[in-house]
């Protein structure tokens, strides 16, 4: 004879079906869920307060693998789903001797079987308890679809990952989190998960518009999500994937730095809503066939589904709750017909009444605050730098796969680096306008340098109005320099940190000459650079990207890579580290030249150069005959003739000319 049916194997259904088990080991208990295996492994927010409650109520306090995982809590409150699942399936299973534990039985319960495998296969079960999520059978079944109210507030994606290491991650570096959250108008938050086994799971949580969330819904959600390691990944709107592989190259940066390594078989991507919903009515008594009666109790989600890691906390608060009044009707295995009913209404009143409008007012606070407010002002941000033209879009999609190619090589081929190097061919990675990390001085001076010559230096854009966005930023981009300048050295000075210092002394000057100069960049660079640029039409026409010394310097040095590639070739593999540091550079000139792309500076190549890429960096590993197809593009030198710049082949950033 079956007492109570469970409807719903997850965190909130284990622990009812626990809690009463504790309370009379003679109740006997079936749970259904429909999943053998555990769907969900992320990591979750979960307060000690309400296990603690919990643990009263079931007066199990010193229960040896509650008390220490209680303990666990207060110290570090992050904790996987799977865990809680676990442990609460184990407890599940406990019972006092003589007693028979309760029964999990796999098995789907849709609405076209809700009554005859569970309302009329237990006639005598006194209880149903529906804990099968936001969109639950027992609601839709039992209470109808106008029982849930719902409350839209948010749409959130979630990169989930695990990262090997001895020591638990210690998270991102919040001034570049926050830096590139500006630049992209994005508002996210990073969760670093309880490390165990060598493993530490970490969610970012990144909110997106409802356009984006309706296109993703239908490829990636929890328990079907989109890795990043494969093709799928290509169903994430672009800008989406750009920021996620900025923040991943952040990670990989301070994985370097701990020694610890992100498992990319485990990087994936799902979306969900962050909405409130709540039913009308959680608790309702539902008639079978010949007559007989049963209380049917809605609780966890099915009841309240609340977003940014609420919905478990409030879960298991409401849970204490519940089991701490109905104390007495389990002890009597919910004999007392009157005392059942008079118990359930008097939490029904205080569910309804106070717990889910306080609850779903927590959630919109928290929205209002903490989200809305926070990407109204990133929007501004970004708004603004992109107007005035501070920001280059550099993620490198293509490089990550084949860095992480890297770290699944043997030790002896992998330079072990502290300092991640994006571009190892390069004397530093690129810097980005107000970057707080640590920018060489070689770099200020030849920014510096660089505000003098430009004086002298022809326009490669055919633009006009791009170089003149360029010279109205300066003083911009000085009270940006001045800014960070100011902050480095007040925190070189305060850490004793001489680098840091030395940026920051830099900076400053950097800053201060960009705006001491600005009156004559606005008034005499424009004449200046307008007659260099004549001059040099004059000769050799308009600059070509492809004939950019840069690119060209960029393409001799690969030419040179290539060549010693395809020599080791005939004697044994080449290392995973010389594949990467190919590609990186192959990279860097689609960086390169992508930007002068958006510089609209002109070219005849740009068809060709993407089809090229997309070759050379679809697999992450190296093709010799595609790398050298690639760095042809850029072999060839400006000829001492004028071109005829009218044909339509001629292409710019903004199109063709």
């Amino acid at each position: 004879m079956v007492d109570v049916v469970v409807v719903g194997a997850g965190p909130i259904g284990l622990l009812y079906a626990w809690s009463m088990k504790k309370i009379n080991p003679a109740l006997n208990i079936v749970i259904y869920e429909k999943y053998s295996e555990y769907q969900r492994k992320h990591t979750l927010v979960m307060k000690w307060e309400h296990m603690e409650a919990m643990m009263k109520a079931t007066e199990t306090e010193n229960h040896p693998r509650l008390k220490p995982l209680l303990e666990r809590l207060k110290k570090d409150p992050h904790i996987r789903t799977s865990e809680l699942e676990e442990l609460y399936k184990d407890l599940s299973q406990e019972t006092e001797s003589g007693f028979d534990p309760s029964k999990i039985i796999i098995e789907e319960i849709t609405e076209e079987n809700i009554r005859e495998k569970v309302l009329e296969a237990y006639p005598d079960a006194k209880m149903i308890i529906g804990a099968d999520g936001t969109h639950s059978v027992v609601s839709q079944s039992f209470f109808g679809e106008e029982n849930q109210v719902k409350h839209e507030f948010d749409y959130v994606l979630q990169l989930r990952y695990e990262i090997n290491g001895e020591y638990k991650d210690s998270g991102i570096a919040t001034a570049a989190f926050y830096q590139e959250m500006a630049r992209n108008g994005l508002i996210a938050n990073e969760y670093v998960g309880h490390y165990a086994d060598g493993k530490t799971p970490i969610t970012m949580q990144m909110m997106i518009s409802k356009e984006v969330f309706q296109h993703l819904t239908k490829v990636a959600v929890s328990k079907k999500p989109i890795y990043l390691n494969s093709d799928d990944k290509d169903k994430i709107p672009e800008h989406i994937r750009h920021f996620l592989s900025r923040y991943l190259e952040h990670k990989i940066q301070k994985c370097h730095k701990e020694r610890s390594l992100i498992d990319m078989k485990t990087v994936r991507v799902s979306v969900n809503e962050a909405p409130a919903t709540h039913a009308k009515q959680v608790s309702k008594q539902v008639e079978r066939q010949d007559g007989s009666r049963v209380n049917v109790q809605l609780v966890g989600d099915a009841s309240l589904g609340l977003s940014y890691f609420m919905g478990l906390n409030a879960g298991n608060e409401a849970a204490a709750i519940f089991i701490g009044s109905m104390k007495e009707q389990i002890k009597d295995k919910f004999a007392n017909t009157e005392a059942v009913e008079a118990g359930l209404a008097e939490y029904q009143k205080w569910f309804t009444e106070e717990f889910a409008p306080r609850k779903v007012n927590q959630v919109s606070q928290y929205s209002k605050r903490n989200i809305r407010i926070p990407m109204r002002f990133m929007e501004k941000v970004a708004l603004f730098k992109g107007v005035s033209v501070m920001e280059d879009n550099d993620a490198s999609e293509g490089l990550l796969n084949a860095y992480f190619n890297l770290q699944q090589a043997p030790a002896h081929e992998v330079r072990l680096e502290k300092e991640w190097r994006k571009y190892p061919h390069r004397s530093y990675d690129p810097v980005r306008l107000g970057d707080w990390s640590y920018i060489p001085v070689r770099h200020h001076l030849k920014k510096i340098i660089k505000l003098f010559t430009d004086f002298f230096t022809p326009y490669k854009s055919t633009d006009s109005y791009y170089p003149l966005k360029q010279d109205m930023r300066q003083p911009l981009m000085g009270l940006a320099n001045l800014g960070s300048g100011f902050a480095k050295t007040l925190v070189g000075l305060f850490t004793l940190n001489p680098w840091r210092f030395v940026d920051g002394v830099f900076s400053l000057l950097r800053g201060g000459i960009e705006i001491v100069t600005t009156p004559l960049t606005w008034l005499l660079k424009p004449i200046t650079r307008g007659f260099s640029t004549m001059v040099y039409k004059a000769i050799w026409g308009p600059k070509r990207i492809e004939d950019n010394s840069s690119m060209r310097k960029i393409a001799k040095l690969g030419r040179k890579s290539i060549d010693q590639f395809e020599e080791t070739l005939k004697d044994h593999e080449p290392s995973a580290q010389s594949t990467y540091d190919i590609l990186a550079m192959c990279d860097d000139m689609h960086r390169k030249f992508k930007k002068a792309m958006r510089h609209t500076q002109i070219t005849d190549i740009a068809h060709d150069e993407h089809i090229a890429y997309k070759e050379v960096m679809k697999d992450g590993v190296v093709d010799p005959k595609a790398v050298r197809q690639y760095f042809s593009l850029f072999n060839q030198k400006p000829q001492m003739e004028t071109r005829n710049y009218d044909s339509a082949e001629h292409q710019t950033g903004l199109g063709k000319n």
